[in-house]
């Protein structure tokens, strides 16, 4: 992208939830978070696909395909080595799902400072990570594989002593709208809950007219794709605490 002087952008939807956005703002102000925790509970994707109508295509030519498996085989070779079959899953369900709880926490507080440690179980389709961040707060963040339940449930929550911030996301599809809840101390110390009001349009809609704004405009991507670099050594990190059985610092 930079020798050719394109524009390329990272699909990082959650970026531009409405929702997402009211959250940051909140976040940025806050200087005594103390603990962060991340649940996501995934029903099967079939739930959520068959209320669209949608067109798949079997036309990519085999050698094609072939290529493209055995170059994916190796990548991840490159990445973890030869890990046992649940933390191979368990690589994948974090750079295919968890990712999008991973890069808000990259937009709210920066890379963490090392992973903690790493729970895997249900033959790689849960996950639970405890990641260190350098300002002093630690972040739980929770993946689970639950595909027979239709309710969709992922939130990310930030606790400070005098502020707590809470987003609730609807489907990781479009039907359901996003909400911030921010719980907080008045002027005259009493505890006040409100839950603002945030825009309806779709933030798939919302990130591809910003896409069009950078390509047509010369404006900077909110997620370029250098950015994901951060997030797959995170992920690397997360699978290797697991396998290795210990904390992994930062890597330099």
């Amino acid at each position: 992208a930079q020798d050719s002087g394109k524009v390329a952008m990272v699909g990082y939807t959650k970026l531009y939830e409405p929702a997402f956005e009211v959250a940051k703002k909140e976040v940025a102000v806050m200087d005594d978070v103390r603990f962060v925790q991340v649940n996501h509970l995934h029903p099967n994707n079939s739930l959520h696909i068959d209320q669209f109508r949608t067109r798949k295509f079997d036309d990519a030519p085999p050698e094609l395909v072939r290529k493209t498996q055995e170059a994916r085989k190796a990548a991840v070779r490159d990445a973890i080595g030869d890990v046992p079959p649940d933390a191979e899953r368990a690589f994948f369900t974090a750079s295919g799902s968890m990712i999008h709880d991973l890069y808000g926490l990259r937009s709210l507080f920066g890379v963490p400072s090392a992973v903690a440690n790493t729970e895997v179980w249900s033959e790689g389709l849960a996950i639970s990570t405890t990641l260190e961040y350098a300002a002093g707060h630690r972040c739980v963040a929770t993946w689970v594989d639950l595909p027979e339940l239709w309710d969709f449930y992922e939130t990310l929550e930030v606790y400070g002593d005098s502020k707590r911030v809470v987003v609730s996301y609807g489907t990781g599809f479009s039907r359901v709208h996003s909400a911030v809840t921010i719980q907080e101390l008045d002027a005259e110390g009493q505890t006040v809950r409100k839950q603002p009001a945030v825009g309806w349009e779709s933030p798939f809609r919302r990130e591809l007219r910003h896409f069009h704004d950078c390509v047509a405009n010369g404006r900077t991507p909110r997620s370029p794709v250098w950015s994901a670099k951060d997030d797959i050594a995170l992920i690397i990190d997360i699978t290797r605490a697991y396998v290795d059985g210990g904390p992994i610092t930062k890597r330099v």
